[in-house]
């Protein structure tokens, strides 16, 4: 009887482990299924997305391609709109010559200078045909051949004062003209193109000329003071000898630009690109020069008497010979740079070793200069600094 008992307890124990082991395969086959399913549908979505995005990519470049299109027709119809004006600046510079006509004195009346300057306001800049290509920018050619004009008039001096201070040249159509020796102080020349434009010995004095296009010209002996170049393009520009003190520099691009014995002092150029620059025999003093790139410019024997170089990549720059007394040369990169011969007395860096980390960036004159000199810490403001000091050694 208890044989029977025990032979139905472990026919019911195999039944339960077998029906228990049916079950857990059907749930681990359910749960693959579930997986391979859910994976399928990640799979489909995914693949949904990536063709919705594809042809969301076409169907947004088809429409900026249309975009385009209609925008380069919508300029060409203004630039054929624009001829429309030549008969108007025509009838303005006749106007002009019959005015001066037995007029020793060259003057123009208040009237006419007003005149002037609501037609040069009507003359905005556009993208105009160069064959059969839209100009890279929009620029004005009826300022330009109207400011080319009045030149040649050789007007008044109050008179000439009178059109410059309210006629706008913005945007002027002047490259490769011949603006040589011409008094532009206070012209208004933001964003004109003035590639390859002869300005030798013109005066710019406080004349505005950000944003405008300058490769090339030549700027020689130009009177520049308190001049706005800032964002101008001045790459390849020649200003030998030019004064362009207290001038606004910044953020230009000047590479392979030529400052050759330029008067800079007092100048703004910071975050400018002055790479393979010419600045020999310059005059930076106390000019505000803060994080430009330097790289490969020659600064030989030039003064640079308490400028600030803060920041400044002057990596192989050639700095021999220069007066940097009082220099701000906190954070300059120098590797490679040559500073043989240079006077650095009062000079700022951020580091205590700045001396001896000369050697290691590789600056020319190294050895010398942690000869001659060391660093003593000062506080300048709420920072501390350190102020190079000549040593005493004999």
């Amino acid at each position: 009887m208890q044989g029977n008992q025990l032979t139905q307890q472990c026919v019911y124990l195999h039944i339960k482990c077998v029906t228990t082991f049916e079950t857990a395969r059907f749930s681990t086959l359910k749960a693959k299924n579930i997986s391979v399913i859910l994976l399928l549908l990640i799979a489909g979505i995914g693949i949904g997305w990536y063709w919705n995005d594809k042809q969301n990519l076409a169907l947004r470049a088809q429409l900026e391609g249309v975009r385009e299109t209609i925008e380069r027709q919508q300029e060409m119809i203004e630039t054929v709109g624009r001829e429309n004006m030549q008969p108007m600046l025509t009838e303005l510079m006749d106007q002009i010559d019959q005015e001066l006509k037995n007029n020793d004195a060259h003057t123009l009346s208040q009237t006419t200078i007003q005149r002037i300057a609501d037609l040069s306001h009507a003359f905005k800049p556009y993208k105009y045909l160069q064959g059969d290509t839209l100009s890279a920018g929009a620029y004005s050619l009826e300022r330009g051949q109207l400011l080319l004009h009045l030149i040649r008039l050789e007007l008044d001096s109050a008179t000439w004062f009178g059109i410059k201070s309210k006629v706008s040249f913005a945007g002027a159509d002047l490259q490769e003209t011949d603006l040589r020796n011409q008094d532009l102080s206070g012209v208004d020349l933001s964003g004109a193109l003035l590639e390859k434009t002869n300005l030798i010995g013109a005066n710019l004095t406080v004349a505005n000329l950000s944003y405008a296009q300058m490769a090339h010209s030549d700027l020689r002996a130009v009177n520049a003071r308190q001049v706005n170049l800032s964002y101008a393009n001045l790459k390849m520009t020649d200003f030998g000898g030019a004064d362009l003190r207290d001038a606004n520099m910044h953020i230009c691009s000047m590479e392979w630009a030529d400052f050759t014995k330029a008067d800079l002092s007092w100048a703004a150029f910071d975050g400018s690109n002055l790479r393979n620059a010419k600045l020999r025999g310059c005059n930076l003093k106390e000019s505000y020069g803060r994080w430009s790139d330097l790289t490969g410019s020659l600064l030989d024997s030039s003064s640079m008497r308490g400028a600030d170089l803060e920041g400044c990549v002057l990596i192989k720059a050639k700095l021999s010979n220069s007066d940097m007394t009082g220099a701000n040369l906190k954070h300059t990169k120098l590797t490679d740079a040559d500073f043989s011969g240079c006077e650095l007395v009062q000079g700022v860096v951020k580091e205590g070793d700045w001396l001896e980390r000369l050697q290691e960036l590789n600056v020319k004159g190294a050895e010398e200069i942690a000869n001659d000199y060391y660093t003593k810490p000062e506080k300048m403001g709420a920072n501390s600094v350190y102020r190079i000091q000549r040593s005493n050694r004999p």
